[in-house]
């Protein structure tokens, strides 16, 4: 279960998210030896940590921060240090795309601890590109450019899982946008998009990552920017990421507005924003509220999210 489970992130969340689930309900870690020599994160925090992920892509958003909080508490609690920096890395990740980005900077200053006691040189690196992400997002560009491209180049050196990388690319193509530098921030999502067009896929947050850059670099009449927004819907759809989809959904709806079709796609938006009962206090709900609200739609009272915690 755990090796199918983490085999089908981000290929087919629901069916990841079954069999992570049985993992987390059967696996006990005292019952597996001693965690402090094992090779490898434990399999416990592996299997919790992606549930956040996923159940974070398909919509379910205080569910994946309640997972994302156990994958910590269980990682800290089993006294395995490796376990525990697999778990911050991807903590801060999940942070970044929640666009807390103080956050992320206490994640990657833990992570960079852990990193240095136990000599972890690849969670160095990491933790060195996470710092670089959230110095950028908070206003210091030179820095945040120059730590995460270091971070980089010393993560180039290094033997990490190739899954890994397409995600960098990603992380360096919002430092390099946010910097200014959008020709250099097209050029990494097109290398991680020709990573992922081997598997016959762009992932929907590329496309839309591309989509972004396309119309900051030359205007929303770019009718490859709005393609490329059609085809992170379809894929969103296909693989059952639906915050993915919202989120291209909302930018479509924008796109068009720019391009003076104020109401085409708005139906689509409202009835996808509808189906999500959690996390509206979220940056993405909010974003597709406000959409919705500057064309008059109604979308009635909804919960908020409660406060994450970290």
């Amino acid at each position: 279960h755990s090796v199918i489970g983490n085999a089908l992130l981000y290929f087919d969340a629901t069916a990841s998210l079954d069999h992570l689930g049985v993992v987390i309900k059967r696996y006990d870690p005292s019952s597996h030896g001693a965690a402090r020599f094992r090779l490898g994160p434990d399999t416990g925090a592996t299997a919790r940590i992606g549930s956040a992920m996923m159940l974070w892509e398909t919509g379910k958003l205080d569910s994946a921060v309640t997972h994302a909080d156990d994958a910590l508490e269980f990682a800290t609690a089993i006294d395995h240090p490796y376990s525990l920096a697999w778990v911050l890395y991807h903590y801060g990740f999940l942070a970044i795309t929640r666009q807390r980005f103080d956050q992320v900077l206490e994640v990657s200053r833990r992570l960079a601890a852990v990193a240095e006691e136990h000599d972890y040189v690849l969670w160095q690196t990491l933790a060195t590109v996470l710092e670089g992400v959230a110095r950028t997002s908070l206003g210091e560009l030179e820095e945040g450019v120059a730590l995460t491209e270091e971070g980089v180049a010393l993560y180039q050196g290094l033997a990490p899982p190739p899954i890994f990388w397409p995600f960098m690319l990603g992380l360096r193509t919002g430092v390099h946008a946010k910097a200014g530098d959008l020709p250099r921030a097209m050029e990494l999502v097109d290398e991680a998009i020709a990573i992922w067009e081997e598997f016959g896929l762009i992932p929907p947050e590329l496309a839309i990552s591309r989509s972004d850059l396309l119309v900051a670099m030359h205007g929303p009449d770019d009718p490859t920017a709005e393609q490329l927004l059609e085809t992170a819907i379809g894929t969103a759809q296909t693989l059952g990421m639906r915050l993915s989809e919202l989120r291209a959904q909302t930018r479509l709806v924008e796109l068009r507005r720019s391009l003076g079709r104020d109401e085409a796609g708005v139906d689509a938006l409202a009835e996808l924003y509808r189906t999500f009962d959690e996390g509206h206090g979220e940056a993405d709900l909010q974003a597709a509220e406000t959409a919705l609200e500057a064309r008059g739609c109604v979308i009635g009272e909804q919960p908020s999210s409660s406060s994450p915690h970290f």
